[in-house]
């Protein structure tokens, strides 16, 4: 197995503060207010699934438990919620390149 793909210890320790982060980077991104925010928020969550959500070998654990689980069950409808805000606009340019990011990062 990759060792790359499994959690350092520190993060599987502190997993209560693992969720709080998810859940305030989650919120970043539906807020429309804050692109540069919600920027840093999309590239922080990509790197995670890039890294906790890749297929494994046969019988290998997931590198960290739940977390699928997260992608398909809050940040894939927080994309879909995002675009389909009343304040979502397609004619603002920083408004489409976070929302281009979001769909490259969880539909892969």
């Amino acid at each position: 197995m990759n060792e790359s793909l499994i959690p350092c210890p520190a993060i599987v320790g502190n997993k209560g503060q693992l969720e709080g982060l998810l859940e305030m980077m989650e919120r970043l991104v539906i807020d429309l207010t804050d692109p540069a925010g919600q920027r840093s928020a999309l590239q922080f969550l990509a790197r995670c699934v890039n890294a906790w959500a890749v297929p494994l070998p046969d019988g290998a654990p997931q590198a960290l438990p739940g977390f699928e689980r997260f992608i398909y069950e809050r940040l894939i409808p927080a994309t879909f919620r995002v675009l389909s805000l009343p304040e979502f606009n397609t004619k603002d340019g920083q408004v489409m390149m976070v929302s281009g990011l979001q769909i490259v990062t969880f539909a892969c």
